[in-house]
């Protein structure tokens, strides 16, 4: 049987890494307002409201704090009750693709800086968040609104090198926006 040309492409979303502390990631559970209209999908950033968590945007208010990545797809207009798991580890790393060429010269140069996650919507035909990294939005200077991610480092999947397009990249929510972290300053509920 011959395998799909694609075999080797990385899928979209965030994927947790093995914990800081050498355990399985942290997961907990959130609840998710029963009119919210949008499918919440593995992998995707989600963000905590008066009402619950829901998908993040690019256009998070400044001040507005991350809690973490889906574990698990949660259906639009869920009902009363609904609950998501998300890891919400303010120490977790995360695996994604980065939406371009990435270059030797790049991996050196970015490594601490920040970027931002685009497409953070459910993608229907995967089956999960289709979330990934805009490499070109690198930038040592965070901006106060965004979904921003930090790069730690890079990844080489089997079947790729560094500097290939959609290559993965190592990140984590930035201490000064994940809700959790200590020096994160929130108001939120």
């Amino acid at each position: 049987m011959a395998l799909p040309a694609n075999f080797n492409q990385q899928l979209p979303g965030l994927h947790p890494l093995a914990s800081p502390y050498g355990t399985a990631p942290r997961i907990r559970e959130y609840d998710v307002s029963a009119t919210y209209n949008a499918t919440i999908g593995e992998g995707n950033c989600l963000i905590k409201t008066a009402t619950g968590v829901q998908l993040a945007t690019n256009t998070v208010a400044a001040g507005g704090k991350l809690v973490g990545v889906a574990a698990h797809n949660l259906a639009a207009t869920p009902g009363a009750g609904a609950k998501v798991l998300v890891y919400d580890d303010p120490n977790q790393e995360y695996s994604v693709v980065a939406d371009g060429t990435i270059t030797s010269t790049v991996i050196i140069e970015n490594i601490g800086k920040f970027v931002t996650c685009i497409s953070n919507v459910y993608n229907a035909t995967l089956g999960q968040g289709k979330t990934v990294a805009d490499i070109s939005t690198a930038t040592s200077v965070r901006a106060t609104t965004g979904t921003w991610y930090q790069i730690t480092g890079y990844l080489q999947a089997a079947g790729e090198t560094r500097t290939s397009t959609w290559s993965q990249i190592v990140v984590k929510i930035p201490p000064q926006i994940h809700l959790f972290e200590s020096s994160a300053k929130t108001t939120t509920t």
